[in-house]
């Protein structure tokens, strides 16, 4: 996960605050802050917790909040995994993988594949709570 900022901040912990998963960690770079998430289950909506983020005017937070859905597959970001989904994975079978695809490189391997489109055939019917 990754929360951008208007300038760069720095923050002392995360942690899940809502849904299944664990911060393993959180590192502030400039205007970002990456998260990186383990545990984290299938067909959920995931809040992740930034405690005491401080901003390079010196403005503070006690707590921020940021959201993420997580649901494998959808690749056209309608909340629910369908033939749709697939079919667009298909027609990006052997293309790059570029700003407008990522979602279509569904297993995250940096090639869009057949393999893909296999991931998201098994998620058909799956949903966002």
């Amino acid at each position: 996960m990754v929360v951008t900022f208007a300038v760069p901040v720095t923050l002392t912990s995360a942690q899940v605050s809502s849904g299944t998963g664990s911060v393993a960690v959180a590192i502030a770079s400039g205007s970002q802050v990456f998260i990186n998430l383990t545990g984290v289950t299938n067909a959920q909506i995931i809040t992740v917790s930034l405690a005491n983020v401080t901003d390079s005017a010196g403005n503070s937070s006690g707590a921020i909040a940021a959201t993420m859905a997580i649901l494998l597959g959808d690749v056209n970001g309608s909340g629910v995994v369908s033939n749709v989904d697939v079919a667009l994975t298909k027609a990006q079978v052997a293309a790059p993988v570029t700003s407008s695809n990522f979602r279509n490189d569904v297993n995250a391997n940096g090639v869009i594949s057949n393999t893909d489109v296999s991931a998201t055939k098994a998620q058909v019917g799956t949903s966002l709570p």
